[in-house]
């Protein structure tokens, strides 16, 4: 439906709907969609309706999974696509963070998304979004992720070379942080308290830092 009619005739919609109705777990026709169609749009409406759907748990996040994975293989230079591949991209991150996806296995395609970073406004909320979901995930290889992303902003600090966006990267990963509640983020942020940070960074790691065990507990 999605080739042929205008948003005018509700079919769209009626079809979108109808998938969710038909089956609890449309996944095995989505998957079809997800991997074969070459539509990125048509990929992500794919992916929000398998998330939508009353398929199990498990099974939305290894739709959403699969379908990250395909939104950084896929490498676009033309405007259009690339911003429909990030859209893809976010649709899946956000969706495995409101399914509390835990696995270690995710972080190494959240730590890729983050590479592909631009240093730009496109990129930012995406970038945002994925450390959100390396918080909520918690795993040992994430908070280690995290870890070791805050020492190297700290780093930079220590020569001013953080600049105002990097500062909103900064807030984002000290709140996961807090998110993980894991051990492994404890000794960085406890040496980005003692970093000429702002007053609000600084004031966000000494809020943060009570929420995370010691190394043992």
């Amino acid at each position: 439906s999605l080739g042929w009619y205008p948003s005018s005739s509700r079919v769209k919609e009626t079809a979108k709907a109808a998938t969710l109705t038909m089956v609890d777990d449309p996944g095995e026709s989505l998957m079809a969609i997800l991997t074969v169609n070459p539509s990125m749009d048509i990929k992500t409406t794919a992916l929000e309706t398998e998330l939508a759907s009353n398929a199990p748990s498990d099974r939305k996040i290894d739709f959403a999974r699969k379908a990250l994975k395909i939104g950084i293989d896929r490498v676009s230079t033309d405007p259009a696509t690339r911003a429909a591949v990030i859209r893809l991209r976010t649709t899946a991150t956000v969706g495995l963070t409101a399914l509390k996806d835990s696995s270690p296995d995710t972080v190494p395609l959240y730590a890729e998304v983050i590479k592909m970073d631009r240093k730009n406004d496109q990129t930012l909320d995406e970038t945002l979004k994925t450390y959100v979901a390396l918080g909520v995930n918690g795993s040992d290889p994430a908070a280690e992720y995290l870890a070791a992303r805050l020492t190297e902003y700290n780093e930079f600090e220590r020569s001013k070379a953080n600049t105002p966006r990097d500062k909103s990267l900064i807030r984002q990963i000290v709140t996961s942080m807090g998110l993980s509640k894991n051990a492994k983020v404890k000794s960085a942020l406890d040496a980005a308290q003692f970093i000429d940070y702002d007053a609000n960074i600084i004031r966000l790691i000494k809020e943060t830092l009570p929420k995370v065990p010691d190394q043992g507990q």
